[in-house]
């Protein structure tokens, strides 16, 4: 965070500027008296801003064109002082404003919701950084970036506030077209950030766990079962994940599936099993492996 703080005196600010230092924040004092051109670099620079003695402040003209370029650029805009409540009626109402008598009140205030201000300045710092490199917030621009591996820009559009579960305008999950491409770090790094592990794709009607079966990616699969993946979900088309698994013949995957719980006996809509595809199919390995998980009888 960038803070600018504009006081009559450095030392009536002098705790709460260590406080924002403490948060490894970058913290520049001007006071009213230097150089006017200098002040409105500060403000330029800086995006949080808080004014301490504004009564005093006040008293000099130019005090408001200052509080105006704070009021129009700032994050966040904090004013301690006696008139506080005269520049609250100027500068109209908002989340970012924070008025108040005393400085010690500031500081608390600051103290108390830190972490929220430090996360919506970041949010608002990648959104600009996003939108001044001509890129949108939006899934396909994030998984574009996962499949170029262009890590820096999917977390750019991530701390700019996309929503990690979002679609792309083809209707495919960030996660899934993570599995699609073989990224299986970017998978790691979804997960790790709270993506849906069974998410449904609107093309194919995929779980992310079916897009590892189906591009054959065992480690991928493994990855996704340890993190809970439902191995029941029925694509659109009406195929259960081992009949997908037995059709792409790969028998690690197929043994990781069933000792995972996945049913070897449900149909798919053509009325056939993942057990009757291995006989189909006449896949000595896999009507062996199939063979250790006996059919259940119905009740």
């Amino acid at each position: 965070m960038k803070w600018l703080i504009l006081s009559d005196s450095a030392e009536s600010c002098k705790t709460v500027k260590e406080f924002l230092a403490s948060k490894n924040c970058q913290v520049s004092v001007a006071e009213l008296n230097s150089d006017y051109g200098s002040i409105v670099n500060e403000i330029k620079n800086a995006n949080n801003y808080l004014i301490c003695d504004s009564e005093i402040l006040a008293k000099n003209p130019v005090f408001l064109f200052f509080y105006g370029l704070m009021a129009e650029k700032g994050q966040y805009v904090f004013v301690a002082g006696n008139n506080a409540e005269e520049l609250k009626f100027l500068s109209g109402s908002g989340k970012k404003f924070f008025y108040c008598t005393k400085a010690a009140d500031v500081l608390d205030n600051i103290k108390d919701n830190f972490n929220e201000y430090f996360a919506e300045d970041k949010k608002a710092a990648a959104l600009k950084e996003l939108l001044s490199r001509g890129l949108p917030l939006s899934a396909d621009c994030m998984v574009h970036s996962i499949e170029r591996d262009k890590s820096e820009i999917v977390e750019l559009v991530y701390d700019a506030g996309l929503d990690i579960n979002s679609w792309t305008e083809d209707g495919v999950p960030v996660l899934c077209a993570a599995a699609r491409c073989d990224k299986i770090e970017y998978v790691v790094w979804l997960l790790d950030h709270n993506a849906d592990v069974n998410i449904i794709s609107k093309d194919r009607g995929y779980s992310p766990v079916m897009d590892a079966v189906w591009k054959k990616n065992l480690d991928m699969v493994n990855l996704f079962i340890k993190a809970g993946a439902d191995l029941s979900i029925m694509s659109t088309d009406g195929q259960p994940i081992l009949v997908l698994a037995v059709g792409n013949g790969n028998v690690k995957i197929v043994e990781a599936l069933l000792k995972a719980g996945a049913d070897p006996d449900v149909k798919d809509s053509m009325g056939m099993s993942a057990r009757s595809y291995a006989s189909l199919f006449k896949n000595e390995d896999l009507i062996k492996l199939m063979n250790q998980y006996p059919k259940k009888e119905q009740n």
